[in-house]
């Protein structure tokens, strides 16, 4: 299997379903199962340079041209300067109604993931494609995501995990352990979120 590489915005349509897979409860919720509309999202988003999963902060693994693995991750500092959080590279490009269906939802998920320290490096988004699971590629993205935060400066780990996935265990693991749980009443199809920490 390739090393893990930076990805570009050629990748787009490849990562777009990892990235849904990540939270499908979620992404799924928004959009009314209709999962296909959060690949859209996530396809739009990849592409731009300050996309919420915009390539510039993303890396990918490929099998024989096809990307298996990928990862979005960045410094809590970030977080807040590099990245539009309107969505607007999706929002100009989905047909007309389609973001508005998701709009009003999209804002009372945002509470179930706290603030992300300035001091700390982010994994927003780590999947593989369902052939490669349990073949140590998940562990190697993380492990990857761990020593980009170390050289960037960063003292701990964050990532945010739907607790009724087996994700959990994994992170578990690999030494992640569970801060905070969040859950936003209103919403009753999510279950509660678990931000995940781990020292570097």
């Amino acid at each position: 299997m390739s090393e893990i590489v930076p990805g570009t915005a050629d990748d787009a349509a490849a990562v777009a379903p990892l990235i849904t897979a990540t939270d499908e409860h979620l992404f799924g919720y928004l959009t009314g199962g209709q999962l296909a509309v959060w690949d859209a999202v996530a396809e739009h988003e990849w592409r731009a340079v300050n996309g919420v999963y915009g390539h510039p902060r993303g890396h990918v693994v490929r099998d024989g041209g096809r990307v298996v693995g990928v990862l979005v991750a960045y410094t809590g500092a970030e977080h807040l300067s590099a990245i539009d959080w309107t969505f607007a590279a999706a929002r100009a490009r989905l047909p007309a109604g389609v973001w508005e269906s998701i709009g009003p939802w999209r804002e009372e998920t945002g509470y179930l993931f706290p603030a992300i320290p300035a001091q700390a490096f982010y994994v927003q988004n780590i999947a593989v494609a369902a052939p490669t699971r349990g073949t140590g590629l998940g562990r190697r993205l993380l492990e990857f995501a761990f020593t980009l935060g170390r050289r960037a400066g960063c003292k701990a780990c964050h990532l945010d995990v739907n607790s009724a996935t087996p994700a959990v265990g994994f992170y578990r693991a690999v030494g992640m352990t569970p801060l905070v749980r969040t859950e936003v009443l209103s919403l009753p199809g999510i279950a509660p979120h678990w931000r995940m920490v781990i020292g570097l």
